[in-house]
């Protein structure tokens, strides 16, 4: 796949018409689709062409012009814009949101996304095919974790899907009610991909399963340059913070729950 060339990308959009500046509440009330609230449809949100529902929350963000980790997209796209990254890795890709938007800047040779749920799985091939890029992202429909198989997978009720997660990293404090258990396909990235020598960003969105899927990836972070988002919390700051040192790299910036690592 050759590298696009494209001009400096602008800031991530918020919204272009005047429903950003009503207040949230008006426009929940704006997007509701009283009656059917548990159904998809087509936005134009972020210069995209999305597939959302209104019942999900990540997707009800959008919908209604609300702000959703515009800081993280913001740098992850200057540091694209600015440094040659070459591959784009999206670990917990959900609807697509953030693959789509690396595949648009142009900046990347290849971007693999891998996301488990079957819901946001098909949800995401649709809002690909939406934006005529089927042809720059490659998708998985597994998880990563640091071995390959098949695990317990708490399938959250749809008022959000991204809490989806692996069982067996689960807080002890899960309300196993609010999920359903099914199967998935999990693999260990070092078994299946090899490189070295290449620029690589990777965002990681895995509702606990962090060190797992980092320690089936530790050939790539120690064999590549590598700039990591990573969501973990309070909880599991500490062992990510000492799994990624052990492997060279060093916190330097935080957004929220999600925060970037480079090499120390």
């Amino acid at each position: 796949m050759r590298r696009r060339k494209t001009g400096r990308l602008p800031p991530i959009p918020q919204g272009t018409d005047v429903l950003p500046r009503l207040p949230r509440k008006l426009r929940k009330l704006v997007f509701r689709n009283y009656g059917q609230r548990d159904r998809f449809r087509c936005y134009d949100r972020l210069g995209l062409r999305l597939l959302l529902n209104y019942a999900n929350y990540v997707d009800r963000q959008l919908i209604i012009h609300e702000p959703y980790e515009a800081a993280q997209l913001d740098h992850l796209l200057h540091a694209a814009d600015s440094q040659p990254f070459d591959l784009f890795i999206d670990a917990g890709a959900n609807l697509g949101l953030y693959a789509l938007l690396m595949a648009r800047s142009g900046r990347f040779v290849d971007i693999l996304a891998f996301e488990p749920d079957p819901r946001n799985y098909r949800q995401l091939v649709t809002n690909i095919a939406l934006n005529g890029l089927a042809a720059d992202i490659l998708l998985f429909a597994c998880g990563l974790s640091d071995r390959d198989g098949t695990a317990n997978f708490l399938q959250a009720h749809m008022r959000s899907t991204g809490m989806s997660r692996l069982g067996a990293t689960a807080p002890a404090d899960t309300r196993r009610e609010q999920y359903t258990d099914i199967r998935v396909p999990v693999i260990r990235f070092d078994g299946h991909f090899s490189g070295t020598g290449r620029r690589v960003m990777i965002k990681i969105d895995v509702e606990g399963h962090e060190t797992e899927v980092i320690a089936g990836m530790q050939h790539l972070l120690e064999d590549n340059d590598c700039l990591i988002q990573l969501e973990v919390f309070d909880t599991g700051i500490k062992k990510v913070d000492a799994t990624l040192a052990d492997l060279g790299y060093r916190n330097y910036r935080s957004f929220g729950h999600d925060r970037l690592y480079r090499r120390a």
